[in-house]
């Protein structure tokens, strides 16, 4: 698992928490205790896990406060939502130092 790198992260804790939350959200146990920056989140943890499938879904995760209507603004202009998505996909696209799963 070298698609984090780095001395203060430990990829193996990185995965089993993002395991833990992903499968407790996919399950319905978090249900309404998440907002649109959540979701971009998830997305840049599965992309540095390497898992970019999951990290587009997690993008793309259907839920009401993930929404993003025709006037841009994610959930009745939740702004942090807005910015994780920018976040997010520049990650999901450009990459970051030593990424080599893009």
């Amino acid at each position: 698992m070298d698609a984090i790198p780095g001395p203060l992260i430990d990829p193996q804790i990185m995965e089993r928490t993002y395991e833990k939350i992903s499968s407790d959200i996919r399950s319905g146990q978090w249900k309404g205790n998440l907002w649109g920056c959540d979701y971009p989140m998830l997305a840049m943890t599965a992309a540095r896990l390497g898992k970019p499938s999951e990290a587009v879904d997690w993008l793309l995760f259907d839920t009401p406060l993930n929404e993003y209507p025709p006037d841009g603004y994610n959930a009745g202009w939740y702004l942090p939502g807005n910015g994780g998505l920018l976040w997010a996909v520049a990650l999901m696209t450009a990459g970051w130092d030593d990424c080599h799963i893009l």
